[in-house]
This record gives C-alpha cells, sequence and structure tokens, in this order.
C-alpha cells in the first residue's frame, strides 16, 4: 500500500510539472528605437530585437511578441509576401503578436507608395493558430493558413 502511494505521488508531480511547464509563455519584444535594440539579444524588453523580421524567423507554439511603435518593413524577402512565419502555434499554444500601444506598429510594405501588389505580411498555408493584434497594415496582410486571428 505504501508504494502505491508512494507510486501516486510521483505521478502526481510529473503532471503538475510537465503541466506548469506548458503554461509557462515565451515572451519576446521588438523594438526598433530602443539603444540596444539588436537581432542578437534574445528578445527581451531590457535587450529586444531589432526587427520584426528576426522575431517572425525564431518564434515558436506559444510565444508571445510585443511589437513597441515604429514602422517596419521587411527588405530582405523578395516575393510579394513579406514578414512570413517560419513556424506555427498549436490549438492550445498559439503564436500571438500584439502591438504597444495599438496600432502604434505599423508593418508597411516595401514596395509602397508604388506598387500596393505587395503584401506586408503573410501568414501562409503552413502558418496556423496565429494572432495578429493590433497593428497598421499598409500594403495588405494576406493568410492561407487556417485557424489565424487578425485583430
Amino acid at each position: 500500500m505504501q508504494q502505491i502511494k508512494l507510486l501516486t505521488k510521483i505521478v502526481l508531480a510529473l503532471f503538475f510539472l510537465t503541466g506548469l511547464s506548458n503554461l509557462q509563455a515565451q515572451i519576446f519584444y521588438v523594438d526598433q528605437d530602443h539603444a540596444n535594440a539588436s537581432d542578437d539579444n534574445p528578445g527581451t524588453e531590457a535587450l529586444p530585437w531589432e526587427t520584426l523580421l528576426k522575431a517572425t524567423q525564431t518564434v515558436d507554439e506559444g510565444a508571445t511578441v510585443y511589437v513597441k511603435a515604429g514602422v517596419y518593413i521587411d527588405t530582405v524577402n523578395t516575393s510579394r509576401a513579406k514578414f512570413r512565419l517560419t513556424n506555427s502555434g498549436t490549438p492550445g499554444n498559439p503564436i500571438t503578436f500584439i502591438s504597444t500601444p495599438q496600432l502604434a506598429a505599423i508593418i508597411r510594405s516595401a514596395s509602397l507608395p508604388s506598387s500596393t501588389n505587395d503584401y506586408a505580411w503573410a501568414l501562409g498555408s503552413g502558418n496556423q493558430y496565429i494572432t495578429i493584434d493590433g497593428f497598421k497594415i499598409e500594403g495588405g496582410l494576406i493568410s492561407y493558413g487556417d485557424y489565424n486571428i487578425i485583430k
């Protein structure tokens, strides 16, 4: 009987430990105007990433990215659709991008104002469970993925 009680305690402890680890969300910051901003940084508030491109190529399921005020332009990708995410979220762990303050982060197509045919941000067919919250998008946003939320 003692062995069963001990085994039960161990199983419960492992269950709670693994469950709690899933609740610890990754939080990142992008702030191109921060004095110490660099894409070599860990993406913390004190040492934020400089570009949104770094965030879109780095974050994984469960991550939340706070993007500070500024105009963000993807000049690296040559396709019509810029700012493409590398990874997807999952039903219980979406990837979330939040403009802070709301509408202060502007995502702009590199081809504006000469062309409106390029998208400023794209969620491809492989991008699922992505939330984009509070951005001003200049040049359009396209989403072929499933379960994405644009606010």
